[in-house]
């Protein structure tokens, strides 16, 4: 009824929205509510609008969804605000959309020159081509910088090191969305030679800087088909994202995610670096880290091969409650739980001694059989929400009492969830 009400609505007031268009408001929207309502395809909706005389290609009907979804969505909204405290999730659209790469991306200079300095590139060439440039300086200063160094010198030394320039500009770009794209929409694709063969295990968190400022992060894995890299998302409003390489000697592995603020003015990040145990490890800069330290090791028959996480920490008053996964005999993934202390973190005050999640049934079947496994997390009044995968095959979530489940923490053994 609401749709129906809605489009009769925009019917008689978006004549300005159809401009150009070939064919009258009225029946673009009769065609685009059909197929909001109704499991018809382009070629049935075709069919529909011939029955009744009237001609419209199925290329035409998939441009008019594309235009005109997304305004009916933005319109219904206003009939979707959430009560009483509950989460409402949106549908998941038929359609993604591809942002569009910044063709000219920024970089900083100093990230730009720690990275070189990592991967042994800097000499002299590396910093007569960066001492011409400013503090942050665009994809065509570098590469004019770069041109005009050609003649300098052909070394095999240079060689490579003009190749390594090329490669961490192009591992660092920036993509952008169009506001009308609506957010399940919108999907980012590999970009990078990096992570041409995939982009992987996203652990997207809500960062509150000390001055109150919220930045969305997300550390990832980028796979290029022989190697992993993990990498690093920046976003604030998730129209406008920035992708940039991490850096420093603990950049190593998968699973690598961010406190969700810092701690003792340092940043806070979960690791893997041995690809067995989690590791803890702080930083004064975002985009550098050092010298990890053994947090925990597998404890249980569940996790006896290794233990990874499931995404950021959690504040809650009891403690850091970190979700995890183990994996046990026969490659099979489980879903954990620890419990950190709030103000020293390398502190592990709790944990449990059987699966919060385990595969069952059905949900063991699958692309990547017996797993169960998650990226993140969150709570919402007193209880933690847990969307989670089975198998690689399909997706749901969990939701868990919290006080249960802390309670569990301390004492050892693990809650029923539902």
């Amino acid at each position: 009824m609401i749709l129906n009400a809605l489009v009769e609505k925009l019917k008689r007031r978006s004549k300005d929205d159809f401009k150009g268009r070939h064919f009258e408001a009225t029946l673009i929207l009769q065609a685009v509510s059909w197929y909001l309502r109704y499991p018809l395809s382009y070629r049935d909706i075709e069919e529909l609008f011939r029955e009744r005389g009237l001609e419209v290609d199925h290329s035409t009907l998939n441009r008019w969804v594309l235009a005109y979804a997304p305004l009916i969505e933005k319109r219904l909204r206003a009939f979707r605000k959430p009560h009483c405290g509950s989460i409402r999730v949106d549908e998941a659209s038929g359609f993604v959309v591809a942002p569009e790469t910044a063709q000219n991306p920024t970089y900083r200079k100093t990230i730009f020159l720690h990275k070189l300095a990592e991967m042994g590139f800097e000499n002299r060439w590396s910093q007569r081509v960066m001492g011409t440039l400013g503090t942050h300086f665009s994809r065509a200063e570098l590469e004019e910088a770069t041109r005009r160094s050609e003649g300098d010198e052909e070394s095999h030394e240079v060689v490579r090191t003009r190749e390594c320039v090329r490669w961490l500009a192009e591992s660092n770009y920036q993509v952008h969305f169009h506001p009308s794209v609506p957010l399940s929409q919108r999907v980012i694709f590999p970009v990078s030679p990096n992570e041409s063969n995939g982009i992987e295990d996203a652990r997207f968190v809500r960062f509150r800087e000390e001055d109150g400022t919220i930045c969305y992060y997300a550390t990832y894995t980028a796979y290029n088909g022989r190697a992993i890299l993990p990498q690093l998302i920046e976003t604030t409003d998730f129209l406008n994202f920035r992708v940039l390489t991490l850096n420093g000697r603990a950049v190593q592995n998968k699973g690598m995610a961010l406190f969700p603020r810092r701690i003792d003015g340092r940043f806070a990040m979960i690791s893997r670096q041995d690809d067995e145990n989690l590791h803890l490890m702080f930083s004064e800069n975002l985009h550098f880290w050092n010298d990890p330290q053994l947090l925990q090791t597998p404890l249980q028959p569940w996790e006896a091969v290794k233990i990874g996480n499931c995404g950021s920490p959690i504040e809650t008053p009891e403690g850091w409650l970190v979700i995890t996964h183990g994996v046990g005999p026969m490659r099979r993934y489980c879903i954990g739980a620890l419990l950190l202390d709030l103000a020293d973190p390398g502190k592990v005050i709790g944990s449990l001694t059987a699966p919060l999640l385990e595969p069952q049934d059905e949900g063991r079947e699958g692309y990547v059989p017996n797993v169960v496994y998650s990226c993140g997390a969150m709570v919402h009044a007193g209880r933690l929400v847990l969307p989670y995968a089975l198998s690689d095959t399909s997706s749901t979530i969990a939701t868990i009492d919290l006080a249960s489940l802390l309670a569990e923490l301390n004492a050892g053994f693990g809650p029923e969830s539902s």
